[in-house]
């Protein structure tokens, strides 16, 4: 029974997801604010702490369960993003996010040492 639940779960939360994208587009919010927003609340209600009461310590899973959640954000950040939108500022993005781990690493490693 629990197996059950556990696809309907995922299942319901996959047609909700194509949902609010389709309404993101409709409202020209980026989709990827109303997943965060979407999986957040719902986290927060599922909780032992809201009234979904699920008492929950594996933390493995939920690692685990993050980096899947992760993986399908990129993945619709992927194939909701057309090249022509990415190609003129595709330099500008590259040096910045390289500076930006530069910048990262070398604070974090000052902050080490």
């Amino acid at each position: 029974m629990a197996g059950d639940l556990s696809i309907f779960v995922a299942g319901a939360l996959l047609l909700l997801s194509i949902v609010v994208s389709k309404l993101s587009g409709r409202l020209g919010v980026p989709g990827l604010l109303l997943f965060l927003v979407l999986f957040l609340g719902v986290g927060m209600l599922a909780s032992s702490d809201g009234p979904g009461g699920i008492q929950f310590s594996n933390y493995a899973l939920a690692q685990y369960a993050g980096t899947l959640a992760l993986c399908f954000i990129l993945f619709q950040g992927g194939l909701g993003t057309h090249w022509s939108a990415v190609r003129p500022v595709l330099r500008r993005g590259l040096s910045l996010a390289t500076l930006g781990v530069l910048i990262s690493s070398g604070l974090m490693g000052a902050f080490a040492h």
